[in-house]
């Protein structure tokens, strides 16, 4: 088990053009910030396989998703 803290903070120095491409599919967002604290675990299955899972829980957001994102993962080492 892992425990995590991700803070991305705006930079707000300015204005940015958007596409409209980028308007359109909200790839892209002036001013996305927001603050994270979550766990992580790895398991590991062999030397050289294994599965991560992280469940986040988000403290301040802005111009971001309103949604907890659980992320699963499998891994092989090379």
């Amino acid at each position: 088990m892992i425990g995590f803290l991700d803070i991305e903070k705006s930079f707000k120095n300015g204005d940015v053009e958007i596409p409209n491409s980028n308007k359109a599919t909200g790839l892209y967002v002036n001013d996305q910030e927001y603050g994270v604290v979550g766990l992580k675990a790895i398991g590991e299955f062999s030397d050289n396989f294994g599965i991560t899972a992280s469940l986040p829980a988000a403290f301040y957001g802005n111009n971001v998703a309103k949604q907890v994102a659980l992320t699963v993962g499998i891994y092989k080492k090379f």
